[in-house]
């Protein structure tokens, strides 16, 4: 299972692109489907609850091995895509679960309103780090195939690399690549990956 965080500037462009002909809506809160049109509308009316926040299009995929096609029926996916929102904080708010059927593999696209149904900011911070932890979680709670070549699951940066065992290692890295001047972020980011 591969989590890919996809930038989305507008629920319309968004909408439009996941209900595609050869696609299924499996859930919705919050909207009316199944028109794009609408559901866009409904959307960008809770946006109006935090005025203040521009980006509040949230868009993830989720990819799974097409050795997992055989059992990935319509209620596996839900379930899983639902416990990956419960555990990426996706909560209370408004969202679209459609799956795509255009493809080798089984593949679903969640939407949501970064705006909650309080009014509230859905959190994005650190979203590919916490992406990539749930994906391989959830891959070894469902027995689910990986993806070819990947240690880790999703997310991009650091969550894709090898990890050091320790601090000093990357530090000794950082050291050989950058000279002798160990940055703080260069500290934290050892300290994510121990």
């Amino acid at each position: 299972m591969i989590g890919k965080i996809i930038s989305g500037s507008s629920f319309s462009g968004t909408v439009g692109y996941v209900m595609k002909e050869k696609s299924r809506i499996l859930e919705a809160e919050g909207i009316v489907p199944p028109d794009a049109k609408r559901m866009a509308e409904d959307f960008n009316d809770q946006t109006l609850l935090n005025p203040r926040l521009k980006n509040t299009v949230g868009h993830i995929s989720l990819s799974f091995s097409p050795k997992d096609a055989p059992r990935m029926t319509d209620a596996l996916m839900t379930q899983i895509a639902k416990e990956y929102m419960q555990k990426m904080g996706i909560t209370d708010t408004q969202y679209l679960l459609v799956r795509h059927l255009d493809r080798p593999h089984p593949l679903c696209h969640l939407v949501y309103n970064k705006v909650g149904n309080d009014g509230q900011t859905i959190s994005d911070k650190n979203i590919k780090l916490r992406n990539a932890e749930v994906c391989q979680e959830l891959t070894g709670k469902y027995g689910l195939y990986p993806a070819p070549g990947k240690t880790t699951c999703g997310g991009s940066g650091y969550a894709n690399r090898t990890r050091p065992d320790t601090q000093s290692t990357m530090q000794s890295n950082w050291t050989a690549n950058y000279g002798n001047r160990v940055s703080a972020s260069a500290i934290n980011i050892a300290e994510i990956l121990t």
